[in-house]
């Protein structure tokens, strides 16, 4: 086709008036042929000139960039770009003329409660051997990223399986021999005919050691508990009334830090089928990181809905937020950005909510604030998301 509009344009001068409106009509199927197969690519494609101005934009591109096309039209493509990041990143590889570039990037989603992973790859445009302007190819790999990110989270769950058995054996029964030491060892003091301000002091020495035993024995559990299987004792909870008895635990100590909880509680969300005191647990785990987030004060969202048979639970903080190379990692086994965290808080939960059918989704901006979404099925899956490891003990 593209040989026949070519010679026919050579003769244009000398058609008609019926074999003009014909040339046209070809132009017309072409560049129709054209727009639908631009359009009916799932990947988005946004075509530039040699000044960088866009030339054409498909359906797709519009949809994962959340922009209309008129937006975008004869524009300079990255100054009416909405995505600072993506914007830079091309202006930069076009600019230094590589070849072929392939970042990822992350877009909050007017129409999903999860963030979007987008791949945003750039090559020439090539006609006739020469450079004419940029392809700009969009891909949601949202699916496959979640899938990496869960698959991870679940390897690293398992691979603490394997030090199970030792640390049980090999840390908790000393644990305890010294517990009982100590204990035997303050009574044996009490009965000492010694000096009491040398009394009180040895006994002081003796209250640190208890309180580090205690320290070091709650570890030994939270690790034991991440992977030991876990015995549920499911029931009707209504998450509103969770949440609300969280808030009325946790309002007065976060008002002492000026930290403002706002609430936007669903009433017309079902019931789910769950364990009241693992799901109060995660949700505490939340509470306990938004408040260390937020030292300067500010404010803590916690919003609940339904969709798909799912209940959602949002809570998000204006906090310090998370670097962006850290947030893969946050649910890693002693993974802390904490001096005094064990790093296993967020390991617990995120175990909890998959033993429950549920996920959780992060997304977090550095300096603006942190917000995880937990979803949990309104029925519970029978079959268990999670592996059962044999844990000697």
């Amino acid at each position: 086709m593209r040989e026949f509009l070519l010679s026919a344009l050579k003769r244009a001068s000398r058609m008609n008036a019926e074999q003009l409106r014909t040339l046209l009509t070809s132009f017309e199927e072409e560049y129709s042929l054209f727009v639908a197969t631009m359009d009916s690519i799932y990947d988005g494609l946004i075509l530039l000139d040699k000044a960088n101005i866009v030339v054409k934009v498909n359906r797709a591109a519009s949809r994962i960039l959340n922009i209309h096309r008129g937006e975008l039209q004869d524009k300079l493509f990255w100054e009416c770009i909405n995505c600072d990041k993506i914007a830079l990143f091309v202006k930069e590889v076009i600019i230094n003329e590589e070849v072929k570039k392939t970042e990822t990037f992350i877009l909050n989603s007017n129409t999903s409660s999860t963030p979007v992973y987008i791949e945003v790859s750039i090559f020439p445009l090539v006609l006739e051997k020469k450079v004419i302007g940029n392809i700009i190819v969009l891909k949601d790999v949202t699916k496959e990223k979640q899938d990496e990110i869960r698959q991870h989270r679940l390897e690293s769950l398992a691979s603490l399986s394997n030090a199970a058995a030792g640390v049980a054996h090999e840390i908790k029964n000393p644990i305890g021999a010294m517990s009982i030491h100590a204990q035997l060892l303050e009574k044996k003091i009490n009965t000492l005919a010694i000096d009491n301000d040398d009394k009180e002091k040895i006994l002081k020495h003796i209250h640190v050691i208890t309180e580090e035993i205690e320290s070091l024995n709650k570890t030994v559990v939270n690790f034991l508990f991440a992977v030991r299987p876990i015995s549920f004792e499911f029931t009707n909870i209504h998450i509103n009334s969770l949440i609300n008895s969280i808030v009325e635990l946790y309002d007065e100590e976060f008002k002492e830090a000026s930290i403002k909880i706002v609430l936007d509680l669903d009433p017309t969300i079902h019931t789910i089928l769950g364990d009241e005191r693992f799901i109060r647990q995660a949700f505490v785990n939340i509470f306990t990181n938004a408040k260390a987030a937020m030292t300067e004060g500010g404010n803590f969202f916690i919003s609940t809905y339904e969709k798909d048979n799912l209940v959602y639970i949002s809570f998000e903080d204006t906090g310090c937020g998370i670097d962006e190379e850290n947030i893969q990692k946050i649910f890693q086994p002693y993974f802390t950005t904490k001096p005094e965290g064990t790093g296993l808080g967020l390991t617990l939960t995120y175990k909890v909510i998959k033993e429950h059918g549920g996920d959780i989704f992060l997304h977090s901006e550095k300096n603006r604030g942190t917000t995880f979404i937990f979803s949990l099925p309104i029925l519970r899956k029978t079959e268990k998301l999670l592996l059962e490891s044999p844990i000697a003990t």
